[in-house]
Parts: structure tokens; sequence; C-alpha cells
């Protein structure tokens, strides 16, 4: 031994690789009218969707939130989910699901989202704290 004290490593299944997001809407064109009629009426419509786009479109604030991120996020809406998103988010949309060399894991709920107010900012930190709150570390 040289002396040195070596830190713990992480098993693999414990290293996010890469983070989807899940918006509570369906893109069809019924989901879309649906979607917009109910931000018309000021209901409630998609706090992760409402916090990385504005007006519709992909908000340039969430965007260079998201260039700090140590791995790449991918969005989807409910209906184009991945299979291995679909087995962890169920009926629990919007939501982050880490992933891992051997599994998806939901890290970030919908309550979290929605008490982000809509911030990139408070959403990038969201995410930055779920992963050791899950006991993983980044790749």
């Amino acid at each position: 031994m040289d002396g040195q004290i070596k830190p713990p490593t992480t098993p693999d299944g414990f290293v996010v690789t890469r983070l989807t997001g899940v918006y509570n809407f369906d893109d069809t064109p019924l989901g879309r009218i649906s979607f917009q009629w109910a931000g018309a009426r000021g209901q409630k419509r998609c706090a992760l969707f409402d916090t990385t786009h504005k007006k519709g479109k992909p908000d340039k604030e969430w965007a260079a939130c998201e260039q700090q991120l140590p791995v790449p996020i991918e969005f989807f809406d409910r209906e184009h989910r991945p299979h291995d998103v679909v087995v962890v988010t169920g009926g629990k949309p919007p939501c982050i699901v880490a992933h891992t060399a051997s599994r998806a894991m939901l890290i970030v709920l919908a309550s979290e989202i929605e008490r982000c107010g809509g911030d990139p900012h408070k959403l990038l930190e969201l995410i930055m704290s779920a992963v050791p709150r899950w006991s993983l570390r980044w790749a």
C-alpha cells in the first residue's frame, strides 16, 4: 500500500448517466388542445413544462440551466415515455427520472417540481440535490 486513502467507489448501478423528464400531458392533437385550453382558462397545467418552456417555446433560461447538468436530460410527454420510464413513473408525471447502468429511478416528484414555481434555477437545484439524496452520484 502506498499509504493513501482511496475514496470509496460507487457501484455502476448507482452512477447517473442520463435523466428523463416527463411532462404531464399527451402530445396528441386532443392532448395539445386540452393543454392549451387549460392554460387559457388559468387552470393547472404541467409544472415541468411551464418551467422548461415560456409561452409554448423552449425557455432560454432553462436551456442555460440545463447546460449545467452533469448528464443529458431528455423530455417526453406521457404517451411517448420509454418503457423503463413508464414502469417507474406510472401515473406520477410531471417528474424526473435518473438512469443508471442497471435501472431507472424516480428522483423528483410532481409536488417538488410545483414548489419550484416555474423558476428554472430552482429546478436545476432540485435535480442536483436529488441525486445524492437518493444515494446516487453523477457520472
